[in-house]
């Protein structure tokens, strides 16, 4: 007896190379992949919710982070850290500090920012200062320090 059409289909898609195949059969092949996804999907977060039930009612909060670190779970006691919150984004503090100060490296940019009140918990705080530089198109760097370029006004803004 042979193989129902079906499972025959899927045997010549998987033999044939992407290159083979008509967008029609491509299409199906991805919707098939597709719902082969979804329904593998729905079994995990039923899964998923199941096991949260059994951690809750061991006392422990799973943590509602998909991407948290070796399924990381908190309890009641642990606490997550609070983004710092600040008036003003860090660019426009950066723009009136290099404005108002002159040429200055990005560590000396991070230092006067964080003298200016802005407020942050990050350890790579010179970092992330270097990134938001390096966006905005009014900084260009020259011999290793951060310059308003001309017509950026350091008072732009306030």
């Amino acid at each position: 007896m042979s193989a129902p059409r079906r499972l025959q289909k899927r045997r010549v898609i998987n033999d044939l190379t992407v290159s083979q195949l008509s967008l029609q059969e491509l299409q199906q092949e991805l919707k098939r992949r597709i719902q082969g996804l979804l329904s593998e999907r729905s079994k995990l977060v039923d899964r998923l919710a199941s096991l949260d039930h059994e951690l809750h009612e061991l006392g422990v909060q799973a943590s509602s982070s998909p991407s948290a670190p070796n399924g990381a779970a908190r309890t009641s006691s642990t606490s997550r850290a609070r983004r710092a919150t600040n008036d003003r984004p860090l660019i426009e503090v950066l723009h009136n500090v290099v404005g108002g100060q002159g040429p200055m490296t990005t560590g000396e940019a991070a230092k006067a920012v964080l003298a200016s009140g802005y407020n942050t918990h990050s350890r790579t705080f010179p970092s992330a200062v270097s990134g938001a530089l390096a966006r905005d198109n009014r900084f260009t760097k020259n011999g290793g320090k951060w310059i308003l370029v001309a017509g950026g006004n350091a008072n732009q803004g306030e």
